[in-house]
């Protein structure tokens, strides 16, 4: 989790975060991701050089409910360029 509190977007992760992945990377083999406020490309940038994902939540969440009138492929279409706009950041 990135946050201590509920679940949402932000506009910022916190700046003890990169340090406690860290700290956690040294007692886990497992891949680590983070989730917990993460909407924008900006976010998935910042996490990128540390952790092995970001996990998205409430903001696909939003998009779903943006495109609920939507035929399903267009709702899917919206998802996918929502997921591809969070990539636009990293490297």
């Amino acid at each position: 989790m990135s946050i201590s509190g509920i679940t949402g977007t932000r506009d910022t992760l916190p700046p003890d975060l990169e340090p406690n992945v860290r700290q956690l990377r040294q007692i886990t083999q497992t891949p680590v991701c983070v989730g917990f406020g993460i909407s924008k490309p900006e976010h998935v940038a910042q996490l990128a050089p540390f952790a092995d994902g970001a996990i998205v939540g409430s903001a696909l969440v939003k998009c779903i409910k943006q495109h609920l009138a939507d035929p399903p492929a267009a709702i899917l279409q919206a998802v996918e360029a929502y997921c591809r706009e969070l990539l636009t950041k990293v490297r």
